[in-house]
């Protein structure tokens, strides 16, 4: 895998030269510089808390060499300041591929060549396919997430696109430039490959999409085929949503077999918008057998959708969501169970707990994890270069988190972040 990425940013290198040589050039440097601050409180249920400070700074470069050829190199610094925690697990910012801190490293460098309808982007880049629930560059992290990899695009209609991928993501190694080693982690050393299709002209009213991924893993054995479709349209103030993914192949030898759904309404009123979701997730309701049922989450933006304090993914779980938005506001509230109390509680970075899985098991523990509240506020300043953005969150426990021996009954998350892009 290492042999592999070097060898593509080399040839992007060399792609990169070639064609700078034979034109004249024009640059468009940019930057963002981004803080955040965290609190959290009872994350664990047990009076721990945790505050902290994250950075985020990005310079980056576009050229343009003609109408068919053009670049982008980015650089990133992200970092973690004045951590105090009170009873539970410091952050290890050296640790490799945590979320936190990645000292200055390349974060973009692709090549993008432009031919008709084609388009073939080559190099580091961005996967951001649909909504955003299997693949997603995952921005609110801090280090965010990108891939190694080619991709070929096809436009001939407006509203009408192909997308054909092999990537790989590049893990996060925080002391170390490019770092390409062996990441020791089922999804940074995963190859990840697919087709997106999306059409807004197919269908008499609405869009469709339509995808097939592939993560592959022969270190573990991982080889999972995702197949899944969307249908979106909107009737006067209604608008639809509704989306699902069935998964077929092999998760560490065992026989892999998940799926999940989505279904979404939302209803336009003179002031914002009301949205109604429900979400499923499959789990695995025998653990010890020759068959892995769990929905594998991919490489997701799960903040957006399942509560802002990052409790869930789209694993083993039943969701329903109703929320409020108007001019930068948004409210929102969340109830989640789990799908099968035999398989775990999966959180937003696909981490599941198995302490609370081995006590359900013996106590007959109820599914209800809990319900959240966000309620969050953004808006643009100077000319739209400068976004803040707060928010505040409360989860209340359920049946299951107080049947695994949780004592406390909340816990709660505040955030406030300042972006100024240049």
């Amino acid at each position: 895998m290492k042999n592999n990425k070097s060898a593509l940013l080399m040839a992007t290198s060399c792609l990169l030269g070639s064609a700078v040589a034979q034109a004249e050039m024009a640059f468009d440097p940019y930057g963002s510089m981004r803080m955040r601050y965290e609190s959290k409180k009872d994350y664990n249920f047990d009076d721990a808390s945790q505050n902290y400070l994250l950075s985020q700074l990005r310079l980056g470069l576009k050229g343009k060499v003609n109408q068919q050829h053009s670049f982008v190199i980015e650089l990133q610094d992200a970092r973690i300041f004045n951590e105090s925690k009170n009873a539970i697990p410091g952050i290890n910012e050296n640790a490799r591929n945590q979320p936190f801190a990645d000292q200055l490293d390349l974060h973009r460098f692709y090549w993008q060549y432009q031919q008709g309808d084609y388009s073939v982007k080559i190099g580091r880049q961005k996967l951001n396919l649909g909504d955003q629930r299997l693949v997603a560059s995952l921005e609110w992290v801090n280090t965010a997430r990108v891939h190694d990899g080619i991709r070929v695009s096809y436009e001939k209609t407006k509203g009408t696109k192909l997308d054909v991928f092999a990537t790989a993501l590049v893990s996060v190694q925080p002391d170390s430039f490019n770092d390409q080693s062996f990441a020791n982690n089922r999804y940074f050393d995963s190859g990840f490959h697919g087709i997106y299709y999306s059409d807004q002209n197919l269908l008499a009213t609405g869009q469709l999409d339509l995808w097939w991924f592939l993560r592959e893993n022969s270190r573990l054995n991982d080889e999972i085929h995702t197949l899944g479709a969307k249908y979106s349209a909107k009737q006067g103030k209604f608008s639809y949503n509704i989306q699902g993914a069935i998964q077929e192949g092999d998760f560490s030898d065992l026989d892999h077999s998940a799926h999940y759904l989505h279904a979404g309404v939302n209803y336009s009123l003179t002031q914002g918008k009301i949205g109604l979701a429900y979400n499923l997730a499959s789990g695995d309701n025998n653990t010890s057998d020759s068959e892995h049922k769990t929905f594998d989450n991919l490489y997701p933006l799960n903040h957006a959708y399942y509560g802002f304090m990052d409790m869930f993914s789209l694993q083993n779980i039943h969701n329903l969501e109703l929320v409020y938005q108007r001019s930068g506001w948004r409210l929102a509230w969340q109830s989640f169970w789990l799908n099968d109390t035999e398989d775990q509680w999966y959180n937003a970075g696909l981490r599941g707990n198995s302490a609370r899985q081995n006590i359900a098991r013996n106590s007959n523990a109820g599914s209800h994890v809990g319900n959240e509240i966000d309620l969050s506020y953004k808006k643009a300043f100077l000319d739209k270069s400068l976004m803040l953005m707060a928010g505040a969150s409360v989860f209340m426990t359920g049946d299951y988190v107080e049947d695994t021996g949780t004592t406390d009954k909340h816990a709660s998350f505040f955030f406030f972040q300042a972006k100024y892009s240049f």
